[in-house]
């Protein structure tokens, strides 16, 4: 994830050379915790800059549990601060695995949509990915003012793709938000955890997009 890299970026410069995978276990790990305190609130421009300095605090915690608390913020603001700068030299990119798998539901028939945290501006990434193309239903918690897990997130997509939760399956990669959210609006949520299980979870896992069709039968 490009998150992954700018946060591996500024700790290498700071003096916290990691492995990507082990950044992106730890921001997976604190994000859940997070969305707890923060998934149900629309927040403002300087909240929400605040609200993400202290997941990125939590990240860095995970990997540091030692580190002072003068430090954890101090690093985490200057990710805050440098993520403007960081974003334009990681341009967003998919996975390899997804447009086959696009490509291979819609060829089947299935009606896809996206549900993303992010302000309203996370259409303009969509539409740099090309993922526009295959979604015909698209609803960003900026949007409608409510992020996962909140069920009402949830709830507006398959309002607009005109189908009940029986008739829906919702993928993610984050299970506070994509699995836990997904089951109280009485959704199937399953996890697509690309690096393998870090901890057992009560729901279905993948590895891989492709790994989906066999749940689909």
């Amino acid at each position: 994830m490009r998150r992954d890299r700018i946060f591996r970026t500024v700790l290498a410069q700071e003096g916290y050379p990691l492995g990507i995978d082990r950044i992106h276990a730890a921001y997976s790990e604190a994000e859940s915790s997070w969305l707890k305190r923060h998934g149900h609130r629309n927040l403002g421009p300087e909240r929400s800059v605040e609200s993400y300095r202290r997941l990125d605090g939590s990240a860095f915690r995970e990997i540091y549990p030692d580190a002072p608390r003068s430090e954890v913020f101090r690093v985490s603001r200057l990710i805050r601060e440098r993520w403007p700068e960081l974003e334009g030299r990681f341009p967003p990119r998919l996975y390899r695995d997804v447009v086959p798998a696009l490509d291979r539901l819609r060829r089947q028939g299935y009606h896809l949509g996206l549900v993303s945290n992010g302000p309203p501006e996370t259409v303009l990434t969509i539409r740099k990915l090309g993922l526009d193309h295959y979604m015909t239903n698209v609803v960003i918690s900026g949007d409608v003012g409510v992020s996962k897990p909140d069920p009402a997130i949830f709830e507006a997509a398959m309002k607009n793709a005109g189908v009940g939760p029986s008739d829906t399956l919702h993928v993610g990669d984050v299970y506070e938000a994509d699995v836990v959210g997904a089951k109280r609006a009485g959704i199937t949520g399953v996890l697509i955890d690309r690096n393998g299980p870090s901890r057992s979870y009560d729901c279905r896992t993948i590895r891989t997009l492709q790994d989906i069709f066999p749940l689909l039968v």
